[in-house]
């Protein structure tokens, strides 16, 4: 067992093939990784506005736009005007970018999956253990949390078993 290459090669290149598998499974979906990251934002945080979307799927105030204005021509994301302040525009998932929404969550978990299929029962554990590890305390602000977790799916893994989540040590708004 084991090759010579170096833990940090290893996991660079882990890291690429299933970013790889994510992207290629999204577009088979109809959509881009920014469109997947801004409805699943607003899946996971419905009444968010452009920059909480902007934030959190790592793209410019103008890309969020131009994201949320394809989906809502796709109907799979709302706009309404917020209840508490007539200025504001607050974002929701329709029926239909809930649906996409839970299919991206599927696909994103198949892709990674498929790393970590040769593993049997015992390894799994010892390996979610270190990544775990890896991760715990990557994250000092909660926009840095929301970034890093865009693609995670809160009803599999919620932020109290989350260990970018649980490490937050600054509750920013978000704001740069």
């Amino acid at each position: 067992m084991g090759g010579g290459a170096d833990s940090e090669t290893l996991l660079g290149t882990l890291s690429i093939l299933i970013a790889d598998r994510i992207t290629a499974s999204f577009r088979e979906l109809g959509v881009s990784l920014t469109e997947a990251a801004t409805l699943l934002c607003i899946h996971e945080h419905p009444g968010v506005n452009i920059r909480h979307v902007a934030q959190t799927a790592d793209v410019s105030h103008s890309a969020a736009v131009r994201s949320v204005d394809r989906l809502v021509e796709r109907k799979l994301v709302n706009r309404c005007v917020s209840p508490t302040d007539q200025r504001a525009v607050e974002l929701t998932c329709s029926s239909s970018g809930k649906a996409l929404s839970h299919q991206l969550f599927v696909a994103r978990r198949e892709a990674a999956h498929a790393s970590t299929a040769r593993l049997n029962v015992q390894q799994r554990a010892v390996f979610t253990n270190f990544v775990d590890l890896m991760l715990e305390g990557l994250a000092e602000q909660r926009s840095e949390a929301w970034r890093l977790c865009r693609f995670c799916d809160r009803s599999v893994c919620p932020i109290s078993a989350c260990p970018i989540g649980r490490c937050v040590r600054i509750e920013d708004t978000g704001s740069r």
